[in-house]
This record gives structure tokens, C-alpha cells and sequence, in this order.
């Protein structure tokens, strides 16, 4: 969906008029795998989905890397507190990563998750793990063919940051793409 609104209040409201619209036709549904923000907003920056519309048809595995890497540029996928749930505030995140994925599943991809360092490192383990395979059931669900995904849990083994601020906890929690052979992109 794509357009230009004056605030986010504006872009909130054509999000989903433009949803509900697609959802209620059934024409639309039928084709309609994921819905992705491509709406700006006047002096803002660009929305999440630029990224996606970049992409052709049979994108190259440096093209998919480079999606994944400018729709995470700045963002991650939120979770709540101590569980695997997406947050509402994220999924235009995830359902622009999903856009990317249906499009770039033949070469493969990886999803790693990762957590920060507090808490218990078999837990951090575990949540990780649980977190990158609910972002690999969220792509199975949107069409991205189960056999090129792959979920791994790096839990607090890979950390951007070692400072022990809020700050440096915040950028640890992330979820990464590596597409193919390439590395992972945070």
C-alpha cells in the first residue's frame, strides 16, 4: 500500500481502510500474502516497505541481502518482554521482512535470533530459539516455503554491543537474515 499522508494519524487510517478493503474483496484476498507499508509521510523518513519495492521479480541473493538489511536499517522486530510474541507496533517490520522472503526463498534463508546478555544464559538460549521460529512460522504463514527456511537461536553468544547500558541491551535483541550463503545481516 502506498500513498504520501500528512501524519501518522493520516497513515494509520489509510493503512487500514486500504486493509479492511483488501480483505473484504475477495479477488484481492485471494492474491493478497502480505500487506506492506510503502506509505510516506510528509518530512519523515522512508517507510519500512521501500525496501521491498526495489526488489524484481527473481532477486539475487545480494539484492535479498540488501532488502533484509534496508528494511532493518534502524528497526528490529520487537517481541514482548521475556516471551516470542510479536508486537502489533512491529509486524509492518515482519510483514515487510515476509515480502522479501517470498520473494527471495530460493536461495535459502536463515533467521537468527539473538537476546541480550541479562538473564540466564540457558534461558536467553531457549527464548532465542523459540523467537527465531516464531519469525520462521510467521513466514511459513505468509507462503515462504518451509524448506528454504532455516530458524537459529544464537541467544547472548553474539553480542553488537558489550556495554552493560539499556541502550546496548536494546541493540543485542535482534532478529538477523542471512540469505544463501551470504552472513547474516542484522
Amino acid at each position: 500500500i502506498e500513498g504520501t499522508a500528512t501524519d501518522g494519524d493520516e497513515k494509520l487510517s489509510a493503512l487500514e481502510a486500504a486493509s479492511t478493503a483488501i480483505r473484504n474483496d475477495t479477488i484481492a484476498n485471494d492474491g493478497a500474502r502480505v500487506i506492506v507499508d510503502v506509505i510516506k509521510i510528509e518530512g519523515a523518513s522512508a517507510p519500512v516497505g521501500i525496501p521491498v519495492t526495489s526488489l524484481p521479480a527473481s532477486p539475487s541473493v545480494s539484492a535479498c541481502t540488501a532488502a533484509f538489511a534496508g528494511v532493518l536499517d534502524g528497526r528490529t522486530v520487537e517481541f514482548s518482554a521475556g516471551n516470542a510474541a510479536i508486537s502489533d507496533e512491529t509486524m509492518p517490520i515482519a510483514a515487510a521482512l515476509g515480502a522479501i522472503a517470498l520473494l527471495c526463498d530460493r536461495h535459502g534463508i536463515e533467521i537468527g535470533a539473538h537476546t541480550d546478555a541479562r538473564g540466564a544464559e540457558s534461558f536467553n538460549q531457549r527464548l532465542s530459539q523459540t523467537r527465531a521460529n516464531t519469525i520462521r512460522d510467521y513466514l511459513i504463514d505468509l507462503g515462504v516455503a518451509s524448506s528454504s527456511l532455516s530458524a537459529v537461536g544464537y541467544g547472548e553468544s553474539q553480542p553488537i554491543d558489550t556495554s552493560q547500558t539499556t541502550a546496548a541491551y536494546a541493540r543485542n535483541r535482534r532478529i538477523e537474515f542471512g540469505v544463501g550463503n551470504a552472513e547474516p545481516v542484522p
